[in-house]
């Protein structure tokens, strides 16, 4: 008998979860997701993220884009700009948990990422001493592979709620690299994979519809 209760209440537990569940599809199959972090962050950017609801199975896709540029210059005359731009473009499916208000996500998406970043640092020369130094770099990066993901989430209502996510990566990479250092041009190729574990974070706000 005692070993019967434990059971018991597991069992109940998973109909309570799936009966929540359940209601909450009857009333809404989509949602969508902005990623206000981004928003909040170093550089103009943000992710756009899209969920179809099937049960407690969900299919989504999203699109995400960054911007960044900074530029430094001094009474010398010397100037340095850096720039780099992101667009990121991923689908998957996953699975949710619902437990009360609180929602909770596992499941895996494909991933396209492209970056592209350029440097450029200007120092004169001076009256008497050494040349002046004209260095350019341009760097396109793409990377296409598997991002893992959990997520954990509170429906504030029927219509809002917040998310937060962990992207794990196994991913193919391919780097170029384009220099010029005082005229002197060089260029560089590399491939490879790469991994991380949960090295990644977003937090969305969601609408329900």
């Amino acid at each position: 008998m005692k070993t019967f209760i434990p059971f018991a209440l597991l069992f109940c537990l998973a109909n309570l979860t799936v009966y929540a569940q359940n209601a909450e599809d009857k009333a809404y199959k989509n949602s969508i997701g902005l990623d206000i972090q981004s928003i909040f962050g170093d550089g103009a950017g943000t992710e756009i993220q899209y969920e179809r609801y099937l049960g407690g199975l969900f299919a989504r896709a999203a699109i995400g884009f960054s911007a960044r540029k900074s530029e430094d210059s001094d009474l010398s005359g010397s100037f340095s700009a850096s720039s780099s731009d992101e667009i990121l473009l991923r689908a998957g499916l996953g699975h949710r948990f619902t437990f009360d208000k609180f929602r909770f996500q596992l499941g895996s998406d494909l991933s396209l990422i492209k970056v592209h970043s350029e440097t450029t640092r200007s120092v004169p020369p001076a009256p008497s001493g050494p040349l002046g130094i004209e260095q350019f770099n341009n760097t396109n990066i793409t990377r296409a592979g598997i991002q893992p993901f959990i997520g954990m989430g509170y429906q504030i209502s029927k219509r809002f709620s917040i998310r937060a996510e962990a992207y794990s990566s196994v991913a193919h990479f391919k780097q170029q690299e384009a220099s010029a250092n005082n005229g002197n041009a060089a260029s560089l190729t590399q491939e490879g994979w790469n991994t991380s574990f949960f090295s990644s974070f977003r937090f969305f706000a969601r609408v329900h519809f």
